[in-house]
């Protein structure tokens, strides 16, 4: 074997070959060749693999001939029972799924569940309280109720579509310095 400086040396010396000389096509035909014969020569891989085992090519022929459900299931216990006969040498990829698979809850559980849920959160919405729950809603807020088709002609809500980026920049601005003004008077 090689050692590392012997490395080193050979790769200094290709590189200066190459970058001093072009190379022509029977030069890179004789680097194909050699690439080809390092992997001809190179020893063959240390893990061997592992053959498919009758009980997985059982599985398949069953799939393509399509059984019923409930025959896979006696199969996949008799599968088990082969592979710890045999040493426990190779599971069966049904064997793996059915350990961790969760049972489809019925409805029953899952309202039983949704019920748990809403009993531990308080509500989400914020409704808007009254100083006085007798008095009238504004014509602000009984705009906001209004329907769009009715709405869509006035000029509050045509003026808003036609304006540009800037102005409703320039709006929201004022609005929300409007709004501050008045907190600040309270």
């Amino acid at each position: 074997m090689e050692t590392t400086d012997d490395l080193a040396a050979k790769q200094s010396i290709a590189m200066t070959i190459s970058s001093s000389r072009l190379l022509t096509q029977s030069d890179f035909r004789k680097i194909r060749l050699m690439h080809i014969a390092k992997e001809l020569q190179a020893p063959a891989p240390k893990g061997k693999k592992r053959k498919r085992s009758t009980a997985h090519n059982k599985q398949e022929e069953k799939k393509a001939k399509g059984e019923d459900d409930d025959e896979k299931e006696e199969e996949d216990e008799g599968d088990q029972s082969d592979d710890e006969a045999r040493g426990g040498e190779l599971l069966s990829i049904n064997c793996i799924e059915h350990l961790h698979k969760k049972p489809k809850p019925d409805k029953a559980s899952r309202l039983a569940l949704a019920q748990a849920g809403k009993s531990e959160r308080k509500e989400f919405v914020k409704r808007f309280r009254r100083m006085n729950p007798c008095s009238s809603t504004t014509n602000r807020e009984k705009q906001k109720t209004k329907n769009y088709m009715m709405m869509r002609h006035s000029s509050a809500v045509r003026g808003k579509q036609k304006r540009s980026f800037r102005e409703k920049q320039i709006a929201l601005r004022d609005a929300l310095l409007r709004k501050k003004k008045i907190l600040m008077k309270k």
